[in-house]
């Protein structure tokens, strides 16, 4: 610009986390660095990028319609909405209502002087008021998390001021060390705490790690993992008084066998042993079995969860004095019975597509898009349900319906995306440099539609005039513009394939002394081509390399 400032358009800066951006401005001719403009900063969750916007709404029926010992207490909604006034600061309203009760929040949210970010809210209802101040701070090596909420109850829980505060703050003193220090301070009419402790994360990166962090009474969990080999895994926690002992192994044939111990103060001593089988039928998706040991006497457990349809979920549970009174609030630990049936579908696109939102949250992001094949839509006669994603080197598995994926569960920010081609047909790839800076953002879908291309193989044989097979001789393939797109070697019997040609005219020929021995043409349509055997002339040949 004339007033010697720079515009960076389509360069997008992350609104989660630290970003370490900087801008080197060089000297165009000498290429010698005139000048560094560092953009770094720290985004927070509640953050979406400048006039983009984020809403969620709930709604439900409080109680239980199908258990007469609960009363049905009318209907419960909540809605809340996010806006972006700029890259660093958001505002946000919501609104929440359970029968006759009902609160008010309002917020605003900044990242500032680049290891920043804060936000202040306010929320009132039913004659209660408060105010909560977080406060984040950090860069790659450190971070440290401030929280205070004060407010005021109603005149039913008491008067006075009531207060929660709470500190962690974390550094990374090496690759396989943690350091840090958590701490409350908590004045309510149900607990009084205050305290601050140390914490520790190790791992060697292999085999070993061990954690020891206070939870919210103050009281140290500590947690040790061995794992020896990759199918085996053993772990040990200790907290109040308590131990828990867990060890799995599994087969690499989709099944999982595990053991595990718990006892300790106010517990009756539970042990349990079973297997864990995964299913790549979704209907069979994952079936668990366990036999218990439970306060003295024997039980089991019986777990199976499956994918009934598209975007409708079952999971069936049986037991038998498997489970303690506190764990199901339940006089009887006897007998069992619990059915979950979720219908659970994504509004994208201006459609409703099947998903698992288990892996997701109001708070994450989500990508979907069309499934191009050229410049058109893939066709329904290719079957694809599931698509790999990768999104910053991690394997995710989307759901694919009508020719549009859709991945849900991301965590907000820039991501890099891309293909594989794990659940693809054989004769489907990614296209090549397909990889995609994308910046997601919270409680939104971001459209990325993806381009596949169709690769054939063709296949055949080298003989001679007699009908020998003929070893080792290399055949040169040519397109329809007489390019060289691929050299393959007949093996000991004389076959070859060659493989990732895109549909079209081809020429295959043998070649001995810059001369043309032998040709073929053939033409890739939408199938593999087999028996596209070549003859080489009987005075052409080196008996040498024939083979019955």
């Amino acid at each position: 610009r004339l007033d010697g400032s720079f515009d960076f358009p389509g360069v997008d800066i992350p609104t989660r986390g630290y970003s370490d951006v900087k801008v080197l401005i060089l000297d165009r001719s000498s290429g010698t660095l005139l000048e560094t403009v560092d953009y770094s900063r720290r985004g927070g969750e509640a953050l979406v990028g400048k006039n983009q916007y984020s809403l969620y709404a709930t709604l439900g029926e409080r109680g239980n319609v199908l258990d007469d010992r609960y009363d049905t207490r009318g209907t419960a909604m909540a809605v809340q909405g996010r806006y972006g006034l700029g890259e660093n600061f958001t505002v946000e309203f919501g609104h929440q209502s359970a029968g006759a009760s009902s609160g008010t929040e309002i917020a605003g949210s900044i990242a500032f002087a680049k290891h920043w970010f804060g936000s202040l809210a306010y929320a009132q209802g039913e004659d209660t008021e408060a105010v909560e101040l977080d406060l984040e701070g950090g860069n790659e090596i450190w971070s440290l998390d401030l929280n205070a909420r004060q407010y005021r109850a109603n005149e039913r829980d008491g008067s006075g001021s009531q207060w929660l505060r709470s500190l962690n703050y974390r550094y990374q003193a090496s690759d396989s060390l943690n350091l840090g220090l958590y701490g409350r301070d908590a004045s309510t009419h149900h607990e009084q705490q205050q305290f601050v402790l140390p914490t520790v994360r190790w791992s060697d990166k292999q085999h070993l790690s061990a954690s020891a962090w206070p939870n919210q009474n103050g009281h140290y969990r500590i947690d040790g993992r061995y794992t020896p080999t990759r199918e085996a895994t053993l772990r040990y926690t200790y907290e109040e008084d308590r131990h828990f002992l867990d060890y799995r192994h599994s087969t690499g044939a989709s099944i999982e066998y595990y053991g595990n111990a718990r006892s300790g103060d106010n517990l009756d001593p539970r042990y349990e042993l079973g297997m864990i089988w995964y299913s790549e039928n979704s209907l069979f998706a994952r079936a668990q079995v366990g036999l218990v040991a439970n306060g003295g006497k024997m039980g089991y457990s019986i777990d199976w969860d499956s994918q009934l349809l598209p975007g409708i979920y079952s999971r069936l549970k049986l037991s038998q004095n498997a489970y303690g009174t506190s764990q199901l609030d339940n006089e009887d630990m006897g007998l069992v019975l619990q059915w979950d049936l979720t219908l659970d579908f994504a509004f994208s696109r201006s459609r409703l597509i099947p998903t698992d939102s288990l892996s997701g949250s109001p708070t994450s992001a989500a990508i979907s898009g069309p499934l191009l094949l050229g410049d058109a839509k893939i066709p329904s006669t290719l079957k694809i349900d599931k698509l790999a994603v990768i999104v910053d080197g991690d394997s995710h598995t989307a759901t694919v319906r009508n020719g549009y994926y859709y991945l849900d569960g991301l965590k907000p920010g820039l991501h890099q995306v891309t293909l594989d081609a794990q659940y693809l047909p054989i004769e489907l790839v990614p296209k090549p440099g397909q990889a995609f800076w994308v910046r997601l953002e919270s409680a939104a879908t971001t459209d990325v539609p993806m381009v596949l291309e169709a690769r054939y193989a063709v296949a055949g044989k080298v003989l001679t005039s007699y009908g020998e097979r003929m070893a080792n001789e290399m055949l040169i393939i040519l397109d329809s513009d007489g390019k060289t797109v691929g050299r393959v070697y007949s093996d000991n019997y004389g076959y070859y394939r060659a493989d990732n040609l895109p549909p079209g005219n081809y020429l295959i020929e043998v070649k001995r002394d810059g001369q043309r021995v032998a040709a073929r043409e053939m033409t890739i349509t939408d199938d593999f081509l087999f028996e596209q055997d070549l003859v080489v002339p009987l005075n052409l040949h080196n008996p040498e390399q024939s083979t019955l």
